[in-house]
């Protein structure tokens, strides 16, 4: 925020956080952060079958970022993918949180995004839960 005409972009996204939006946003952050644990430890749980799952983990990076809007924002998307992707849990990782911090979400909106965050989450726990219990069935670890 250092040029006259970065100076006044920066103005508006000051005048845009608000102690409001940063209290929303804190809820936020947690029930996002819980939601990646809960979706990469699923994805960690395919070791169990699995060599490698670097490659997988990677992918779901750049999928999570580009449908979550870290990469291409959302409203480039079309209209019924946006309504798709609304339901799908990679925009609670990066656009909503965002889009709380910017004081751009109401109430009720914010109400539906914690809602499906954590429905989201709870879905991946309960996976993640039967993925470790069949995983122990099959496992058999060899050492030196």
């Amino acid at each position: 925020c250092q040029t006259s005409s970065s100076t006044r972009d920066c103005s508006i996204i000051a005048s845009a956080v608000s102690p409001i939006s940063i209290f929303k946003t804190l809820p936020v952050m947690v029930a996002a952060g819980l939601l990646h644990f809960t979706l990469f430890l699923n994805l960690e749980m395919i070791a169990f079958w699995a060599d490698n799952v670097w490659s997988i983990l990677v992918m779901n990076r750049m999928v999570t970022n580009l449908l979550g809007g870290g990469l291409v924002p959302l409203a480039f998307f079309p209209n019924q993918l946006q309504a798709i992707l609304e339901y799908l849990p990679f925009m609670r990782l990066v656009a909503f949180p965002i889009h709380c911090l910017l004081g751009q979400v109401g109430l009720n909106e914010w109400l539906k995004g914690m809602g499906l965050t954590l429905l989201w989450a709870g879905i991946f726990a309960l996976t993640a839960n039967w993925l470790w219990r069949q995983g122990l069935r099959t496992y058999s670890g060899v050492g030196i």
